[in-house]
């Protein structure tokens, strides 16, 4: 038996081993026998480390015996097996230079009376009873999914959805690792215990996944994955993330923190588009079932996590709902513990829009501009109609007339060029846009029930005046576990959102270009001025001497005429069952009930303009008689929108490891749901809000139009009728998924299902095919590779089939149904599909491929993932037999391809107690193809130019332009053809003569963030970039061409200034086409044709890429030292600014997101600022 002596035993141990043997004998009961080096080793015991260093743990005696007065004796090979341990320069106490590497559990300590320590094995004794324990984070909330390994072994256990764990065949030196992701890990010595609670601290310089929540599970919706060994394409926002957004919903709040997800003007689409005319939307889940409700329904403070399954092994299990993505929404729950009551409340301001970026025109330059069209196009009769003219226009009609002289019109002019309407309507209307949320939420528990409620509102202003939407929510969740074997759990989040609001006026609408600017809404004694509106002052007299409504409009009076309220509540229902059959073998019972209902009114009394037109116009005079068509009175129409759906599922979980190396995880189920919506609509006329009477009216006759009617045209026409529409989606679903993993490195998966569908055909060729995915990963053994930068990396590769539906059509005949009857009092309706039998679902066929990686000590970490998605039998509409009663039919009749790559990045640049600065840069492409679609549907240039169309080897959403040719001596813009030949008009173009520019969608989007924490203080941005994509020039969007004056209708972008106005102009290649062109013998017809090359025209295609800073955030945490004194768990101060900065690749300074070609720059978005508070008692 050989012993090790340090220091000056070291020399002569050998003479002296029988008189050691003999002092342990002799002093074993007069000391204490296992005690650990805490419990014998002075708590002041220091000592000083001089530079870095590896040493073993014979060194580490060496080091404390030589600045102590300690002695240890143990035998020489007793650490053989422990490794060598690095020491960083510094002072440290003696006792936890000795936890670094002894294990006070496998070892026994004893201290003599001269300060000698002999350490001895402890003999390792088998515990029989299973343990159990269960692991929480620091908020007391369960973690799942967390390693509980043996050290030293592969055997080990998973926890469940709710933290347990069960583990057997322990002995009492066994070492327990429990790790996660995002937490530290903590190593547990088992000893004697019996049930061991763990609680795991978020750690800030570990990451074991690239998970933007630092979670490292997976919830797919229909189970529980570790991050570490999943094959498929996930990617989880936890609330850690969530939460540091104020956004109301959450869709918004995930903006560049997942590869692949784009928010592109607020759509989500995940890796493309993969269908032609089905659903685009990315399936929601709920808690584990389909979602049917409303985004906004859901209080993003409520969410545990968001997670996005990307590829078809993530998603496939959802069958053929599933090609657009999955994104899987997890609600927080109880915990176990004593109560936590926590409140949240933000309050944000959003100022009024920018007026500089609109860049309309000044009330001086619009005059001047109007002056110019005046002159240059053809006088009318319209001076003497019965349709209003601008004030401008009057003012010029007289004056040529000789009613005014050229002293007074100058006078009357330059009075217009010095009034500015917008003033006026920001004072009157508008205010800057207010939002609050407020979230109290309460949560708590035992091991045997843990529950979670929070109570939250929310207003989302908006900037016209006194027209917030306001939101009450409510949820209730509980968990019940009554045995081992039997768990229950039972949810409620219900909504109600409401608003009430006067909206005669649209200030905002105003405030753009949909007016002119010298207008105003007060006159110079501060009384509501009076605007030419429609009809002119003459037919407003005529109308009156009828003993018709005045038709006189002064908007400020219109305020209150009007009044929109709405009504939406909602709620829905899940309730679970898990009971445990066997030790490996679960079954999962759970159902969910949605309902929502959709009210709205709009009120408008007998004073408002439009009924008072309305009233006017269908009346007629027939023999002296008039007869009012349209009551008198006020006018209310009102819509519903229902919605009720249910989900049913049941599901065998099986899970068990074989001999310490082969994890099998197995689920069956079945599924049945269904969801059914509803709309409809009334329209009362005479309406009488005290008594609730109304009148009816002849709604066949008038839909149908009559004639001689005291309206400008003479004819009325009653339209807005509400068609009936109810859609009934039902589904029956079988599905199974299995993977296998093999020795935690390499992994299978395969899933399977199969979906039947009202929505589908009957053709047996097309029933009963399943959709399917196959995966693989394998995690690379690092360290024998023997690369010490490289810690970590993980291949994986799947390929499978998701779906789409189309629910337009389907075996049946689709009809709608009008609320207006027919001659015989008899409901109408109208065939709008006919039965298809035909009709399947699209396919889309998902090859993913994908590699994660941690690098330098996991200061770097990261993934890059190549994905192919191949879409078959994707509905298009094609051309049918007019005889037949549809001039085009939906058919399974296309194909398209989406590729992509998606990289993410993650650096650790500095992680210290006081400072951590950490990154992620997320860089997504996808490209897009039509890669069969034989018919062409049009041959009409206008077509294209104006509206997608499809066209096989081109992307979705192609920006056709036409080939600008310049302007000619007369102001007119002219264009070529392919084969270089000039034309004069639009007319004389053909498809093939048009110019690919580009695609209206972004292929490339990116993000940068950061995140900065000094102490108490917390600093993070996020910039997001969209690219690659083209958009027309606001020159190309609303651009007046005149044949009369009075065209002119509003005002327009400055940069209609800069227009041809006589020969010679044309050699400025950025002049504007002339006002006012040829007259041929169709002059409109000419104009309109010509206007199109402008509007159409390749110079007007430009580059819409953009980089916005979407978010910079301050966040302070308050000391717990301060907190302790008010009661306070945590307390933390944010200030947020969303929007500070822009830059777009374009040249009139568009914003992408808001830009609508229409001629309008659209509302400018605004920096947002927040201010937020986050409190824990």
């Amino acid at each position: 038996m050989n012993f090790n002596f340090t220091k000056e035993f070291y020399f002569f141990r050998k003479s002296t081993k029988n008189i050691i043997m003999r002092t342990i004998l002799m002093l074993f009961c007069s000391t204490i026998f296992s005690f650990t080096p805490a419990d014998i080793i002075s708590q002041n015991a220091k000592i000083t480390i001089n530079q870095d260093k590896t040493v073993s743990v014979d060194e580490i005696f060496d080091i404390i015996q030589s600045q102590t007065t300690y002695t240890f004796i143990y035998r020489s090979d007793l650490f053989k097996e422990i490794p060598s341990v690095t020491l960083n320069k510094s002072t440290i106490k003696v006792k936890d230079l000795l936890s670094k590497v002894i294990s006070t559990n496998q070892y026994s300590f004893e201290l003599l009376k001269d300060n000698t320590i002999v350490i001895e094995k402890k003999v390792a004794r088998v515990i029989q009873e299973e343990i159990t324990g269960n692991v929480t984070d620091e908020k007391n909330s369960p973690l799942a999914g967390v390693s509980v390994l043996i050290k030293g072994t592969r055997r080990g256990t998973l926890t469940d959805f709710d933290g347990d764990f069960k583990i057997k065949g322990l002995k009492t030196t066994d070492v327990l690792i429990f790790s996660s992701m995002g937490f530290e890990k903590q190593y547990i010595e088992v000893g004697d215990k019996k049930v061991i609670n763990v609680v795991l601290k978020e750690s800030s310089n570990e990451l074991d996944e690239i998970v933007v929540s630092g979670k490292k599970t997976v919830n797919t919706g229909y189970q529980v994955l570790s991050k570490a060994k999943s094959i498929g394409s996930y990617e989880v926002v936890g609330s850690d993330v969530i939460e540091t957004k104020f956004q109301t919903n959450i869709l918004d709040r995930l903006e560049g923190t997942v590869s692949g997800l784009s928010l592109y003007r607020g759509t989500p689409v995940i890796r493309g588009v993969s269908t032609l005319n089905g659903e685009d939307y990315p399936l929601i889940v709920l808690d584990g079932a389909v979602y049917e409700g409303d985004l906004e329904s859901i209080n993003p403070n409520d969410i545990e996590n968001v997670t996005v399954l990307k590829d078809a092994t993530a998603a496939s299990i959802y069958g053929v709902r599933s090609a657009n993505g999955v994104i899987v929404v997890t609600t927080k729950r109880g915990i176990v513990g004593k109560p936590t009551l926590s409140y949240s409340s933000s309050f944000q301001i959003e100022p009024l829009p920018s007026r500089s970026y609109q860049n309309l025109m000044s009330s001086p330059e619009f005059v001047d501009y109007q002056i110019d069209v005046f002159n240059a196009t053809v006088s009318d009769t319209r001076k003497t109609s019965t349709l209003a003219l601008d004030e401008v226009n009057t003012l010029l009609y007289a004056h040529e007339d000789g009613l005014i002289s050229t002293e007074y019109l100058n006078s009357e002019l330059d009075k217009l060029r010095n009034l500015d309407g917008y003033d006026q309507v920001v004072d009157e209307l508008l205010t800057p846009k207010i939002t609050q949320q407020h979230n109290l939420a309460l949560r708590g528990g035992t091991e045997k029930h843990q529950y979670a409620l929070s109570l939250n509102y929310s207003s989302r202003g908006s900037f016209e005046k006194d027209r917030p939407v306001e939101q009450l929510g409510l949820n209730v969740k509980n968990y019940f576990k009554f045995n081992d074997w039997f768990k229950f759990d039972i949810s409620l989040l219900g909504s109600y959102g409401f608003s009430d609001y006067y909206s005669g006026v649209s200030g905002i609408a105003l405030l753009g270009a949909s007016r002119l600017p010298y207008e105003v809404l007060r006159d110079e004694n501060g009384n509501p001025a009076e605007w030419n509106y429609i009809k002119s002052d003459s037919e407003i007299e005529r109308l009156i001497s009828l003993g018709l409504l005045d038709q006189s409009y002064y908007p400020l009076n219109q305020l209150k005429e009007v009044k929109t309220s709405s009504k939406s509540p909602s709620a829905v229902i899940n309730v679970g069952t898990e009971i445990k059959l066997s030790e490996s073998l679960g079954l999962e019972l759970r159902g969910q009930l949605g309902y929502g209902k959709t009210h709205s009114e709009i009120y408008a009394s007998e004073d408002s303009y439009n009924v008072r037109n309305m009233i006017n116009d269908a009346t007629q005079i027939i023999n002296g008689e008039v007869i009012n068509n349209i009551p008198y009175g006020g006018q209310i129409t009102e819509t519903f929108y229902d919605r009720n759906s249910y989900t049913l599922r049941a599901q065998l979980n099986y899970s068990k490891t074989f001999k310490e190396k082969h994890d099998v995880n197995v689920i069956l189920g079945g599924e049945r749901s269904k969801a059914v919506t509803e709309s409809y609509g009334f329209k009362r006329y005479g309406y009488d809000p005290e008594s609730l009477s109304f009148t009816d009216v002849d709604e066949a006759t008038l839909v149908a139009g009559i004639q001689t009617t005291q309206s400008v045209l003479g004819t009325f026409t009653l339209g807005g009728q509400t068609i009936y529409q109810n859609t009934d989606s039902r589904y029956i679903s079988g599905y199974a998924n299995v993977s296998y993993m093999y020795d935690d490195k390499l992994g299978f998966n395969v899933s399977a299902r199969m979906d039947e569908s009202n929505l589908f055909g009957k053709n047996p060729k097309y029933t009963y095919r399943p959709l399917w995915s196959f995966g693989s990963n394998y995690i690379v053994d690092t360290e024998s590779l023997s690369l010490p930068w490289l810690n970590r990396l993980k291949v994986r590769a799947t390929y499978g089939i998701s779906g789409n539906v189309f629910d337009n059509s389907g075996p049946f005949a689709i009809a709608s149904i009008s609320t207006i009857l027919n001659e015989a009092g008899e409901t109408q309706a109208n065939i709008t599909s006919p039965p298809n039998e035909d009709l399947r679902w699209e396919q889309t066929y998902i090859t993913n491929i994908g590699i994660d990686y941690e690098l330098f000590s996991k200061k770097l970490s990261g993934s890059i993932e190549f994905y192919n998605k191949r879409t078959v039998d994707a509905v298009a509409y094609v051309d049918s037999d007019p005889i037949l009663g549809w001039t085009s039919l939906p058919k399974n009749y296309a194909s398209l391809n989406n590729r992509g790559i998606e990289l993410q990045i993650s650096p650790k640049f500095i992680t210290t107690d006081d400072f951590r600065w950490s990154g992620n840069l997320i860089l997504s492409y996808n490209r897009n193809k039509v890669t069969e679609f034989v018919e062409e549907r049009t041959t009409y240039v206008y077509d294209y130019v104006s509206e997608n169309q499809l066209r096989e080897g081109q992307e979705l959403n192609t920006l056709y332009a036409i080939r600008y040719a310049g302007l000619n001596d007369k102001g007119a813009p002219t264009a070529y053809k392919a084969d270089g030949t000039l034309v004069n008009s639009y007319l004389d173009l053909s498809p093939e003569d048009l110019v690919d520019k580009g695609t209206y969608d972004p292929p490339y989007h990116a993000s940068l963030s950061n995140n900065i924490t000094y102490k108490q203080f917390n600093l993070s941005f996020l910039f997001i970039y969209y690219g690659g994509h083209v958009q027309r020039d606001v020159a190309a969007g609303y651009y007046p061409t005149f044949r009369y004056p009075y065209e002119l209708t509003r005002n327009i972008d400055k940069v209609h200034l800069n227009y041809w106005k006589q020969p010679g102009d044309e050699a400025d290649i950025n002049k504007s086409p002339g006002i006012n062109w040829d007259n041929a013998s169709n002059p409109n017809q000419v104009l309109s044709s010509q206007r199109n090359i402008w509007t159409y025209a390749d110079v007007n295609v430009q580059k819409a890429d953009y980089v916005k800073l979407r978010n910079i955030t301050l966040a302070y945490t308050v000391p717990k030292i301060i907190l302790d004194k008010v009661n306070l768990s945590s307390l933390r101060l944010t200030l947020d600014v969303r929007n500070p900065f822009r830059w777009a690749n374009n040249r009139n300074n568009l914003d992408p997101e808001v830009w609508t070609e229409d001629g309008s720059r659209g509302t400018a978005i605004m920096p947002t600022y927040t201010f937020a508070i986050n409190l824990n008692f």
